[in-house]
């Protein structure tokens, strides 16, 4: 079946879900293409509240013009809202993903804890980011799969010739990377990323279809059920 595919460019002034409907209404029917708004039969943004906000988004002031354009949220996106959103309401969570920040800061702010760690260990410690969570695959791996060998250097680097304050930061992670909540944490979460990861991939795909995403999300509970 043809069909067409355009890419406009528009400088924004403002983001409120009215100003946005206006443009489209603007560009699509009056200046660029054309076309008929009445005839279209879908419309698709990220989740953004003022893209995709139930009463007062983009896609509800279109969707009240135009019954038959039905909104489909960006699936990728909403996986990612799931994730962040299961991960800060629970403070067990936030601790671990803070703590293993915090070993992460600490030594590589020393080359001499850096060198002992990789002495330890066969990888690096990563950072995480706050946007980009397939980024705490790389930072929660080394502790799921090295964890003793992280406890080693924390171990080491804590017989250094330390300040009060990093002293008690070196005990304060080895009590906490010797506990059983960071194993249960680890080995949870590595498994929930990479899960998540893999779909993520699928879903951000050029052909990724509906159906596709509905199969990818099921399998996801499946793993993680």
């Amino acid at each position: 079946m043809p069909h067409q595919t355009a890419l406009i460019w528009s400088r924004l002034h403002l983001y409120y879900a009215m100003f946005w409907k206006q443009l489209l209404r603007n560009r699509v029917v009056y200046e660029v293409w054309e076309l008929p708004l009445h005839n279209c039969r879908g419309q698709c943004y990220d989740n953004g509240a003022n893209m995709a906000g139930k009463d007062n988004g983009v896609q509800a002031q279109i969707l009240e013009l135009y019954k038959y354009a039905l909104f489909t949220p960006c699936a990728a996106h909403s996986l990612y809202l799931v994730r962040a959103n299961a991960a800060e309401c629970c403070p067990t969570v936030t601790t671990f993903f803070g703590t293993v920040q915090k070993l992460y800061t600490f030594m590589s702010v020393s080359p001499q804890c850096w060198e002992i760690l990789l002495k330890c260990i066969p990888c690096s410690l990563h950072g995480q980011s706050h946007t980009r969570w397939s980024e705490r695959i790389d930072a929660v791996r080394p502790v799921a799969a090295h964890l003793p060998g992280i406890l080693l250097a924390i171990g080491s680097v804590s017989k250094l010739n330390l300040s009060p304050e990093a002293k008690v930061t070196v005990d304060g992670l080895h009590d906490y990377f010797n506990s059983f909540p960071a194993v249960i944490m680890s080995a949870i979460w590595i498994k929930v990323l990479l899960a998540i990861d893999r779909r993520n991939k699928v879903l951000q795909a050029r052909k990724a279809t509906i159906d596709v995403e509905v199969k990818n999300l099921d399998s996801l509970t499946d793993d993680l059920s």
